[in-house]
């Protein structure tokens, strides 16, 4: 019966990453994908519970009246309760999972979560990326942002930081919107605007049904469609319940991706994130100063370059690049007259990252810097295109740039992105070149048009010889990505 409801994988591939790309999606992070972080879900927390109860709790579907019914036997003293809470993240030792590192890849700022633990913001923060954590208890926090946050989590249902303020019971749930009135506006709000990705649930929340009973009720048929991702249920009555709620589903616009097990949560993220990934360029270029190169050979370079910054927003991809002298700047004028012409969003289509240059570093810890800089660029790229890659020697004399190099050890070698060598700017980018063309099928997919990447590395070729290889090349490069995403 599972079979007959949910969406297909690829729609979903499709359909969610564009809302990434367009900075109208959000998440929605239950406990189920903090299991694999060495976190217990709410059946491992109450299970002591209710065994002193008398329940099994494999068989109770009610779990906050799990919860209310110790609070019930108890006079309403929380303080096991408690006890409960901090002993268990006390003592676990968490680490992030594939699943949390896929989800920080992914440029989505607004973040819901029902968890407790703060692995989703360490693994975030992990990432390099900025966080600011709206807490339950702090009110405060909901109404000014953490000064250059670039991800938001809200922690709808409390935190280890003060148990005492944590959502388990029947109670906490009556009374959640009469003590925390903020937070389900905030998020019904966030539900018209944006599509979610639900994922680690088993959207039998009371919370998350009011607030969907609440979008269906005031949007009807009009209402934001979202994703869901389950584990396939194989057979019996499990099965036929899980059919009958995604139907129930489809009301409030949730559409479901069903995985065959638990571990194909993070293969679908990381599908998610390399499909992301894919849409942008990393561009590492660079032919140093005016004087550097004879005039003739620094002009077709930097003519070329500008080809290739066109040819990448022509083709619909996203430019990353770290401006570097001469050709870096000459992608970049390409790629800017494209986006205006094309009347695009520049904050969007065009990621800009010029190298930090400190005046006080030593030589080592601008070397160490640059590093981190180029990772941060290759870990938002799927793609990379390679062009010239000389530098000053230190006397005056052009040699091959070994920060492009290292660019491609970093973004290609590393599995980051797929490579496009310009060989036909010569130096860096022809080395790479000669590299990838002799190994070509272990860097590139199966169906890259071969005789535009040899095109590439041709020194005659015509700068309208190599804009359509490039062209084609990204097209292709792209159709794989949908392929094989």
């Amino acid at each position: 019966m599972p079979g007959e409801f949910p969406a297909t994988r690829a729609r979903f591939l499709r359909e969610y990453a564009d809302d990434v790309e367009q900075g109208r999606a959000a998440l929605l992070v239950g406990a189920g994908l903090s299991r694999a972080a060495g976190f217990v879900d709410w059946r491992g927390l109450l299970r002591d519970l209710a065994s002193d109860l008398g329940l099994d709790i494999d068989e109770e579907y009610d779990l906050p009246g799990v919860a209310q019914y110790h609070l019930d036997a108890n006079n309403q003293d929380r303080s096991r309760l408690n006890r409960m809470l901090r002993e268990h993240f006390q003592h676990a030792q968490p680490v992030s999972t594939r699943a949390h590192e896929a989800l920080a890849r992914l440029p989505v700022r607004d973040v819901w979560t029902t968890n407790y633990e703060d692995t989703l913001e360490r693994t975030y923060e992990a990432a390099d990326r900025v966080v600011d954590v709206k807490r339950l208890s702090a009110q405060a926090s909901w109404t000014s942002d953490r000064p250059g946050s670039d991800a938001t989590v809200y922690k709808m249902h409390g935190d280890t930081d003060d148990v005492g303020s944590v959502v388990l019971s029947r109670e906490d749930y009556d009374t959640y919107e009469a003590k925390y009135p903020h937070v389900p506006r905030v998020l019904q709000a966030h539900l018209t605007q944006k599509t979610f990705l639900i994922v680690g649930f088993s959207l039998t929340d009371p919370n998350i049904d009011h607030v969907l009973a609440q979008q269906r009720a005031a949007f009807g048929a009009n209402q934001r469609q979202h994703w869901a991702v389950f584990k396939r249920e194989a057979a019996g009555r499990e099965a036929v319940r899980q059919g009958l709620r995604i139907r129930s589903l489809k009301r409030y616009g949730i559409e479901t991706v069903l995985v065959d097990d638990y571990s194909d949560v993070p293969v679908l993220l990381e599908e998610l994130a390399d499909r992301l990934a894919r849409r942008n360029v990393l561009v590492s270029a660079s032919s140093g100063d005016a004087t550097l190169l004879p005039g003739s050979e620094r002009q077709r370079i930097e003519t070329i370059a500008e080809m290739a910054g066109r040819a990448i927003i022509t083709t619909g991809h996203n430019l990353v690049s770290g401006v570097g002298l001469g050709a870096g700047a000459a992608v970049l004028a390409g790629a800017a007259e494209q986006v205006y012409r094309g009347h695009a969003d520049p904050a969007r289509r065009l990621v800009l990252r010029p190298f930090p240059r400190p005046a006080a570093a030593t030589p080592a810890e601008r070397a160490e810097l640059w590093t981190r800089w180029r990772e941060d660029m290759a870990r938002n790229a799927g793609i990379a295109i390679f062009i010239a890659g000389c530098r000053d020697d230190g006397q005056g004399n052009p040699e091959v740039a070994a920060g492009v190099l290292e660019e491609f050890k970093i973004a290609v070698e590393q599995g980051w992105a797929w490579p496009l060598p310009i060989g036909a700017t010569g130096w860096a980018a022809r080395e790479l070149h000669v590299r990838v063309w002799s190994d070509r099928q272990r860097y590139l997919p199966d169906h890259t048009p071969w005789e535009d990447l040899e095109t590439l590395g041709l020194a005659d070729a015509t700068v309208e010889q190599l804009t359509g290889a490039l062209e084609r090349l990204l097209r292709s490069l792209h159709a794989s990505a949908s392929t094989t995403a």
